[in-house]
């Protein structure tokens, strides 16, 4: 497998995703956050504002799994280990699942809701 890349490609690719990945779920959350906010000086019942609480805390589970892959990625630039190799690349995975789930979580919860 002469074309297959190598540990280190792959996990610098792994870094570039992840924070990106993050990058991209703190805008969202904060998008969420401030939708949050506005209902809180409207006035309105709790059940408006519930669906903004949950989706923001989902936002910030998956902001601190991408952070999570992002710190073992580079920590295996510092050390490569086969065993820290895989866990990089699981919560890299896990990562993107999660912002498919917060993305689908928000839009059936908050958006489609209301």
């Amino acid at each position: 497998m002469a074309d297959a890349p190598s540990h280190k490609d792959v996990i610098l690719a792994l870094v570039g995703v992840t924070s990106a990945l993050a990058g991209f779920v703190l805008v969202f959350l904060g998008v969420l956050v401030s939708e949050f906010q506005a209902l809180l000086s409207a006035n309105l019942g709790k059940d408006a504002k519930r669906g903004f609480r949950q989706a923001s805390y989902v936002g910030f589970g998956t902001f601190s799994l991408c952070l999570l892959a992002l710190v073992l990625g580079v920590s295996w630039l510092l050390s490569p280990h086969d065993p820290l190799y895989d866990v990089a690349l699981v919560a890299a995975l896990a990562a993107l699942v999660a912002l498919i789930g917060l993305s689908v979580y928000a839009t059936f919860s908050v958006l489609l809701k209301g």
